[in-house]
């Protein structure tokens, strides 16, 4: 496995790579002030939403992977 390692190094790096350069495109300030500007109620509820999303999908792989035995 010794001669995939420069592969899964370059593989890494690219990524990181991009995930720099997606980040630094993206309007922090904005979604910094909209964050900001969210009431409890709005937080509870995109947490609450979050979390079932969460659970389903949790539930949608242990479902899966019963049935595969």
């Amino acid at each position: 496995m010794s001669h995939y390692k420069p592969f899964i190094i370059a593989l890494w790096v690219l990524a990181l790579l991009i995930a720099g350069m997606t980040l630094a495109r993206l309007p922090l300030s904005a979604i910094h002030d909209s964050i900001a500007a969210l009431s409890a109620t709005q937080w509870t509820g995109w947490i609450t939403i979050n979390a079932l999303i969460v659970a389903v999908l949790t539930r949608r792989w242990q479902i899966l992977s019963s049935l595969l035995g």
